[in-house]
């Protein structure tokens, strides 16, 4: 959910198409939704915690009310993560291998 993507070209920044996609990936036979809220693609901008969760947490509340599937997060920051865990998020994918936040192994 970026508004600079570089895998989705944009398509799913807004929160009730991201959810709608998510729906639609379960109905299709989707194992878990991974879900971002910060680009990885050269040359982006970093973003702050706040930032981050104002894009995701919206669409990880509507995709748990509307799915059974597990949920992961893309994220580099242990904020974040724990933010997302206590929504009920069951994964945590570190894109950056726990080189970006020293918090974020805990």
């Amino acid at each position: 959910m970026t508004p600079d993507s570089f895998s989705d070209g944009n398509k799913w920044y807004q929160t009730e198409h991201a959810v709608a996609h998510g729906i639609r990936l379960a109905k299709q036979g989707a194992d878990l939704l991974d879900l971002g809220g910060e680009s990885t693609r050269p040359g982006s901008v970093l973003i702050s915690s706040t930032e981050e969760i104002r894009r995701i947490e919206p669409v990880i509340k509507e995709l748990i009310e509307k799915t059974k599937l597990p949920l992961s997060v893309d994220t580099r920051k242990a904020e974040v993560a724990e933010h997302v865990l206590d929504l009920g998020v069951n994964m945590i994918n570190d894109i950056s291998g726990f080189l970006g936040d020293p918090e974020m192994a805990d």
